[in-house]
């Protein structure tokens, strides 16, 4: 019994301080000396992989290490069954798993097992036809989702006028980045970005279409109005990225002298090489747009 609320008092450690290696290296003496060496040994190794500058000869036995360990354990190490319905991919990072890939279905479900044994702190949406957008709401609801610093929802089938209620209800406790990607409605965005609990802690934000062209003529004023919610009181530039399949446009936003800078650069897949960008002003309504040209 004691056991037992050691170990969920120093997980719930690791959760609430998930930069913290301390406390995931007492975590691991503990498992140790209650007999799970294999999890114990893992958190050791992935810790001692992260603070190892890449290029050391130090690291090929470590990772050579991480890879037996994980062949052998993965899924004890995981905590849930790796073939579980809804769960696509899942990232061990300093031992416990950090960003996983799954639908909302799963997330509700065993995923709950998962995230309250692990420090998750990034979700990339899923979609699945038994998925429905009441039950990404309800993930927005539950205690773990308060401690995801980045959300991807480009793999998830709403449009952003859709997902207003979860952007405007959700419990976004600490949430850093978001991705949008792979669908139109940059309309609808800063109006909605107003109504959010999490715009003033926002730093990354993703946008944009979801096949080549259908981006077509970028609204800068949008885009504009879509950073500004970003970057009021940041030291820190917004970073707003804006993207289908064959262009990959970044804009820079910083303030300065209560104006905005755009740095803008667009790129290819094909070795990245960099496209023409065409920056405009229409006649009449002095609007600026943007518009990427294929290379």
């Amino acid at each position: 019994m004691v056991g037992m609320s050691t170990a969920t008092s120093l997980i719930r450690a690791i959760r609430d301080n998930p930069d913290d290696d301390t406390v995931r290296l007492v975590y691991a003496d503990f498992v140790e000396e209650e007999g799970d060496t294999a999890r114990g040994e893992f958190i050791r190794v992935q810790v001692a992989l992260a603070r190892t500058p890449e290029g050391d000869p130090a690291r090929r036995s470590l990772e050579d290490r991480e890879h037996e360990l994980l062949a052998a354990h993965e899924q004890h190490l995981l905590g849930v069954p790796c073939d579980s319905d809804g769960l696509v991919e899942w990232e061990f990072r300093r031992g416990f798993v950090n960003e996983i890939a799954a639908t909302p279905t799963f997330m509700l479900n065993e995923g709950l097992a998962l995230c309250s044994g692990h420090p998750v702190r990034r979700w990339r949406v899923q979609s699945s036809q038994e998925d429905l957008p009441q039950d990404l709401c309800e993930a927005g609801t539950r205690s773990w989702f308060a401690r995801l610093a980045a959300i991807d929802l480009s793999g998830w089938y709403s449009t952003i006028g859709e997902l207003e209620r979860f952007l405007t209800r959700s419990e976004f406790g600490v949430l850093r980045e978001l991705d949008l990607g792979g669908r139109p409605g940059l309309d609808d965005l800063p109006g909605i970005l107003e109504r959010t609990a999490f715009r003033e802690q926002l730093k990354v934000l993703r946008v944009g279409g979801g096949y080549g062209g259908e981006t077509g003529a970028l609204e800068l004023e949008l885009v504009e109005r879509a950073s500004d919610e970003l970057g009021a009181g940041h030291e820190d530039p917004a970073h707003v990225d804006i993207g289908a399949p064959r262009f990959d446009l970044e804009l820079r936003a910083r303030a300065e002298h209560r104006q905005r800078a755009f740095e803008v650069g667009l790129r290819t897949d094909d070795y990245h090489r960099v496209a023409e960008t065409q920056l405009s002003r229409t006649r009449g309504d002095d609007r600026r747009k943007l518009r990427p040209v294929n290379a």
